[in-house]
């Protein structure tokens, strides 16, 4: 399961006081969420929820390169199987929906035994099968380069998938062992999707023609930018209480106006005080808090021949970045207690956090000593190697104020060390596909929303093929090394979980020495919501997937 991208909203607006303030995270503790848990005979059975999109989805196959955005994430899990769903303390469970029982029956080499509830179909009639395992397996395995994939993690360890000896069983084979399994098949999508990379790749442009889920797709309005799900008459599971999911497109910033107006029923604060004191002054809202694993990063990219290609100089303009007066700026004043996040793997509150950040220090004049170690010399207020300047093009999308925020800030401080940073506003829309996956951008700032699988979500993000630079899968800024694969190999495969933990701790340290990505903070997680929706607002870790058969309208 692959870590999922967000684009941000951030802070605008004056000094915030007691009435801006959010109750500040405890950001050692899980295990909580605010989300109006209510039982279902106090919760009507009808009702459309109205969610809003930064975008429609650019490809509705969350595993393609171009489909793991957030607004896919979100529309996807009320349609497809997912095998466990996370818990508040970031523990997942079997999800009864679709197996009866998922385990480990042989260990070397590793066999997973999954058994289908016999009740699982998808929406054409079929019966969800082993099929759908193999072909999803070979789809994501990496060993057809025609599949434009996110992530091949977990997939390219899988040798073989068969019928098990029950019905409705599937048995997975692997060729080296595989700790974080229960990640995999998350979604899980029908062996039409992933029949060949013609299909896999755009042939889930415009909708999902197949789910299994307690929602289907009804209607795709591409100029009102909007898509509607409605009950899946055919669902086996718990029937939901809304009898619709209505995702539209809004400007992150008449998010408030739209909630106020009934337009839309909740929104993400994202941590701007301007949507926080807003949700405050609008009548029947109320915010609800739980700390999130949703962290900012800025990120680097060193394609051959751009200026942060050489490690040297990527290193001494981080340095040059204030991370602490990022964090600040941004969360400050929401959260004044909020320390800037320091382990790209383990985020703030869960069990396994450590703050590794130390490697890469706030240091101007080390920056400046080692970018003149690099042949980058003070021209006037400049630097310039080989008569040429360096100059950093810095990719915002438009609409998310938070990206454009950091951007100014780094601007401002890379400034203080000769390195001149341009910030290029580009359409949210575009960014991904344009500018993030095709490498157009020397820096840029998002959020990464983090998995239950600290390894598996994020090695799409920081393994590099070195064979293959064209498999970029999630590491946009094209930063790795063979040490880094190697430990990612080894702490995939180790399954005593103390061995695993303390290799992803190196993984961690080693990825802050490389300086391809920096962590900046992580959001409060505080979401407006309509105080008459239930079952929904601030999930924290248990958001991978949310359910969706829960939420509804208080009678």
């Amino acid at each position: 399961m692959a870590a999922v991208l967000v684009c941000a909203l951030g802070l605008t607006g004056c000094a915030g006081g007691p009435q801006t303030r959010l109750r500040d995270p405890n950001q050692q503790v899980i295990g909580q969420n605010d989300i109006n848990r209510t039982q279902s005979d106090l919760i009507a059975e009808d009702g459309q929820f109205q969610w809003p999109l930064d975008a429609m989805p650019d490809n509705w196959n969350y595993n393609q390169v171009d489909g793991s955005s957030l607004d896919t994430y979100s529309i996807v899990n009320a349609l497809e199987p997912t095998l466990f769903s996370g818990n508040a303390d970031g523990t997942v469970t079997l999800n009864r929906d679709y197996l009866v029982s998922a385990e480990v029956v042989a260990a070397d080499p590793q066999v997973v035994v999954y058994r289908i509830n016999p009740k699982a179909r998808w929406s054409n009639g079929r019966e969800l099968s082993w099929q759908d395992f193999q072909a999803q397996a070979r789809a994501l395995s990496g060993r057809d380069p025609g599949y434009l994939v996110g992530s091949t993690v977990g997939y390219d360890r899988i040798s073989k998938v068969e019928p098990g000896t029950e019905d409705h069983s599937v048995r997975v084979t692997f060729s080296s062992r595989f700790a974080e399994w229960r990640g995999l098949f998350a979604p899980l999508y029908p062996k039409e999707l992933n029949a060949d990379p013609g299909t896999f790749n755009k042939g889930w442009l415009n909708g999902a023609p197949i789910s299994a889920g307690p929602f289907r797709l009804d209607t795709v309005d591409g100029t009102a930018r909007t898509a509607r799900l409605v009950r899946d008459e055919h669902w086996w599971g718990r029937e939901a209480h809304l009898a619709s999911i209505l995702f539209k497109v809004v400007d992150r910033a008449a998010r408030a106006d739209a909630l106020a107006s009934g337009a839309i029923d909740f929104y993400d604060t994202n941590g701007s005080v301007d949507l926080v004191q807003r949700a405050r002054s609008i009548p029947g809202v109320v915010l609800r808090q739980a700390l999130t694993p949703d962290t900012y990063h800025l990120t680097t990219n060193a394609a051959p021949g751009r200026p942060l290609s050489d490690q040297r100089v990527r290193l001494a303009v981080l340095k040059a970045v204030d991370r602490a007066a990022i964090t600040k700026a941004e969360t400050g004043q929401l959260s004044p207690e909020v320390k800037p996040a320091g382990n790209h793997l383990f985020p703030q509150g869960s069990t396994n956090y450590a703050d590794h950040s130390g490697q890469v220090p706030f240091d101007p004049e080390q920056a400046r000593r080692d970018l003149e170690a690099a042949g980058w010399t003070p021209t006037g207020d400049q630097r310039t190697k080989d008569g040429k300047p360096l100059v950093l093009d810095f990719v915002v999308p438009s609409g998310t104020p938070s990206s454009r925020d950091i951007a100014t800030l780094v601007q401002q401080q890379l400034a203080t060390v000769g390195v001149k940073v341009v910030v290029r506003t580009v359409p949210t829309g575009e960014f991904g596909a344009r500018y993030l996956n095709v490498g157009n951008f020397d820096l840029t700032a998002f959020r990464w929303l983090q998995t239950p699988y600290p390894l598996s979500s994020n090695a799409g993000e920081y393994r590099l093929n070195l064979n293959d630079p064209k498999d970029l899968q999630q590491n946009y800024g094209r930063v790795g090394s063979k040490e880094i694969n190697d430990l990612y190999d080894s702490a995939l495969g180790e399954l005593d979980e103390a061995k695993r933990i303390e290799l992803a701790q190196h993984i961690d340290c080693k990825l802050w020495a490389i300086g391809g990505e920096v962590t900046l903070y992580q959001l409060p997680g505080a979401v407006a919501v309509r105080a008459s929706v239930a079952n929904f607002g601030a999930f924290g870790f248990a958001q991978f997937p949310i359910d969706y058969t829960s939420i509804g309208f208080l009678k």
